[in-house]
């Protein structure tokens, strides 16, 4: 029978198209729900700002009357202006594993982006780097990472069927947490404590942090700018993201860097809460909030998530007042491994620094292109 597509216009599509990864992953160990609460503020223009200035659409696929598929289609259309591009970004792309599900909904989303002028569709990508980007290329054997996108291996070869190439990589590192510092790294920390020109701060208290939001965002927005497919992070949406992960951030593993008064280094790790996510299965209540809490107490990974420095300070060795900063907090609280997320392949910039740690790629994430 042939696949039906159709497109979410009402809210029990909205609840349908939320709810299918639950049950498409439903048995599969290694996939990690996000929490419906998150879902459906993501899906909500009025509280998600790319929704109400950008063009998307959402798709459902049916086969023999059963819900077989999903995929958002959408344009950033800063994003495009600012690297003079017409590029349709699909994002959210789950399927059972059947090539002609997966053909329809590219094709739904293709046609949609042609009939907005567009002339390559490139995926998974969303609105930001901030959300999930990438397909799984490597690393199918162990539990997903937070705020990462999931599939199993016969997304790819759909994909190549459908005439998706590479665009860009990002990798994954991971490394025990050393007992010290390599020596290399010992004496650029003493250089830069004896120069007395930086200081790294971390915080005790989660009210500390806020006074740092809108600094972090300017920053960010300076130090990741012509990194792949970055574009400026708006005010209202830098603030719903503080509002999402602040109340799971460990402020003992938040640090910045200053010259002076001026922030000029951030870096956000948290610990990782994965296997608290499986058990919520996606809500809070009654028990979500008791296993994150727990995990955020006992965990023994830490999630390396973000870290920033202003461009003219980047070969000032200062991700060695980070990463001895935080060392002191991770031992202290017991944590044997460290995580990053994903990394662009060619960031020399951080993977240079986390393959001196003794960091390994354990996973590897892909975005695909085609022209139209």
């Amino acid at each position: 029978m042939a696949v039906e597509i159709k497109i979410v216009e009402q809210r029990q599509d909205l609840k349908c198209y939320i709810r299918f990864p639950f049950e498409l992953y439903k048995h599969d160990p290694y996939w990690v729900p996000p929490l419906f609460a998150d879902e459906y503020t993501y899906y909500n223009p009025k509280t998600n700002i790319n929704l109400r200035i950008n063009p998307y659409q959402l798709f459902l696929a049916y086969k023999d009357r059963r819900l077989v598929g999903r995929i958002m289609a959408l344009i950033h259309q800063e994003g495009n202006t600012l690297r003079n591009e017409k590029l349709i970004r699909w994002t959210f792309l789950d399927a059972i594993d059947d090539g002609e599900v997966v053909q329809a909904l590219l094709q739904a989303a293709e046609a949609w982006g042609q009939v907005h002028g567009m002339e390559f569709a490139v995926g998974p990508r969303g609105f930001s780097d901030q959300e999930p980007e990438g397909a799984l290329i490597e690393g199918f054997d162990e539990r997903a990472l937070i705020n990462a996108h999931y599939n199993r291996p016969y997304l790819l070869t759909y994909l190549e069927q459908a005439g998706y190439r590479k665009d860009v990589d990002w990798v994954c590192y991971r490394m025990n947490v050393p007992d010290e510092l390599p020596s290399t790294y010992q004496a650029i920390y003493k250089r830069l404590l004896k120069q007395q020109r930086f200081t790294c701060h971390n915080f005790t208290r989660k009210a500390e942090l806020r006074q740092y939001i809108l600094p972090v965002l300017e920053l960010w927005n300076e130090a990741y700018k012509d990194l792949y497919g970055v574009s400026p992070i708006h005010d209202e949406e830098f603030q719903a993201l503080a509002k999402k992960y602040l109340p799971i951030l460990n402020p003992r593993f938040i640090h910045v860097i200053k010259e002076g008064n001026s922030l000029i280094g951030f870096s956000i790790v948290m610990p990782d809460i994965t296997e608290a996510l499986q058990k919520a299965r996606g809500r809070l209540f009654p028990f979500g909030l008791f296993y994150l809490l727990k995990a955020l107490k006992t965990s023994k990974t830490l999630q390396f998530l973000l870290v920033g420095v202003k461009e003219q300070y980047r070969r000032q060795g200062l991700f060695v007042l980070f990463a001895m900063a935080l060392l002191k907090e991770v031992q202290a609280a017991g944590m044997t491994r460290v995580q990053s997320h994903l990394q662009l392949e060619d960031n020399s910039n951080i993977n240079t620094w986390l393959e001196r740690l003794g960091g390994t790629i354990f996973r590897r994430y892909r975005a695909f292109i085609k022209k139209l």
